[in-house]
């Protein structure tokens, strides 16, 4: 490798890393609100699906993993619908929430909120 072709290879690789770090981060306050919308849609998709299941005849806090991992992928399907029905998804695009941010998002909370029911369902039983 010549000089300048080593120059050249260098300098895009400083290139690469200069991006990289000046790519936006997400504001906080919007992170913030989606992860309480988040939250907020989780508790009502966790409230409908424990009176189906409490109607079926079941312990509605003592679900399998799979239940809970439905429970979870409904709840992130909700969010984004409710996204979507709130015409915001060009408004996060500009502010630099990617949807695999915004899914986790959505998810952190399900999944933490899942944990703790499950513990729960475990100490009451």
């Amino acid at each position: 490798m010549s000089a300048n072709e080593y120059q050249l290879f260098y300098d895009t690789v400083e290139d690469r890393r200069r991006v990289y770090h000046e790519r936006m981060q997400p504001n906080p306050l919007i992170v913030r609100a989606f992860a309480l919308r988040g939250t907020r849609l989780w508790l009502g998709t966790r409230a409908l699906v424990s009176l189906f299941v409490a109607l079926a005849g079941s312990h509605p806090l003592r679900l399998s993993a799979a239940a809970i991992i439905y429970v979870v992928l409904l709840s992130i399907a909700v969010c984004f619908i409710d996204t979507w029905w709130n015409r915001e998804r060009a408004l996060l695009g500009n502010l630099a929430v990617s949807p695999p941010l915004l899914a986790g998002l959505f998810a952190a909370p399900a999944v933490i909120g899942e944990v703790v029911l499950s513990m729960v369902g475990a100490a009451f039983a």
